[in-house]
């Protein structure tokens, strides 16, 4: 039985080559990938956006704090900024943010992941003309809005005059890689395509074909094999420490006392997953109930285990 139940364990775990980059660990990998990391995420970036950043400087798994040290963070799956020219002709800074989703992304994130990477643009006493654009952008193989689009763009307007030209900077992108409805290049339906399913067969262009090679060789790289290895180790680990310690203390304490212990296994196990996946502390206490510290708590053993 035991043997059984590890076997499904290690069944939920693909192997590296199996991942695609809509998965987070291999697309912040990739990106990470020095310079050739820099330019996947130009190609992409440029192919769904229209436009050419030569610029760019990339950050994985950029971490921006709250305004004090009781207030949520973020982490960034990719923090990217480049230089483009305002309608004055002067320089101005733009983030953009790469979020690859398999699951919710819920609005109020977006919202605020927009308002903490501004607080990081803006230096004190800098005029607030000077304050970069702020792009978010989330890949998702899920309809995030159920109306089958392939991009919604979300800006801030005058709801009583749309004809009112509000420009504030900010803008989020929702890219559902299955949409139907777009008006979109082909080259950006394919791109999204290859995004969602990252084998050869889907390689239909040559900037996905450059693309293809870098991912191909993060793939074939030894220290990113050993760091999936120890992920999905420790993503084994704790599924099976969840069954344990319910069994543990089902039989040192009664069914009651393991059926405890096992859902705070679990909770740990369901913490840990979110946090992996890039999930922001306040989106992870919304939907498990735990507090602030036990998410502390979880952050300090996944450190002491990689």
């Amino acid at each position: 039985m035991e043997n059984e139940q590890n076997t499904r364990v290690v069944e939920k775990t693909r192997k590296l080559e199996e991942l695609n980059l809509i998965d987070n660990f291999l697309f912040t990998e990739a990106a990470g990938y020095g310079e050739e990391g820099r330019k996947l995420c130009q190609i992409i970036l440029e192919t769904i956006l229209g436009r050419p950043l030569p610029y760019l400087k990339v950050e994985v798994q950029k971490v921006i704090s709250g305004v004090d040290t009781n207030m949520h963070g973020i982490r960034l799956d990719v923090y990217l900024e480049d230089q483009e020219m305002n309608k004055e002709g002067h320089p101005q800074e733009s983030v953009y943010d790469i979020e690859m989703e398999n699951k919710e992304f819920h609005p109020k994130r977006a919202r605020y992941y927009h308002s903490l990477t501004d607080r990081k643009l803006l230096n004190a006493g800098a005029d607030y003309k000077t304050l970069g654009n702020v792009i978010v952008l989330i890949i998702m193989p899920k309809d995030p809005f159920g109306k089958g689009r392939m991009k919604y763009t979300i800006k801030r307007k005058v709801l009583e005059d749309p004809s009112i030209e509000y420009e504030d900077g900010d803008t989020t992108y929702y890219f559902f890689t299955k949409g139907t409805i777009h008006e979109e290049p082909q080259e950006v339906v394919e791109m999204l395509r290859y995004i969602e399913d990252s084998r050869e067969e889907n390689v239909n262009n040559p900037k996905i074909a450059e693309i293809h090679h870098i991912v191909h060789k993060v793939k074939q790289d030894k220290e990113v094999g050993v760091a999936y290895m120890k992920w999905a180790d420790f993503v084994r680990e704790t599924e099976e420490d969840a069954r344990e310690a319910g069994m543990k203390a089902g039989l040192e304490e009664g069914k009651k006392a393991g059926m405890k212990a096992g859902k705070e296994a679990e909770k740990r196990n369901v913490v840990t997953n979110m946090l992996l996946d890039g999930r922001a502390h306040e989106e992870i206490v919304k939907y498990t109930n735990v507090t602030e510290e036990f998410i502390k708590e979880v952050e300090e053993a996944m450190v002491q285990n990689v």
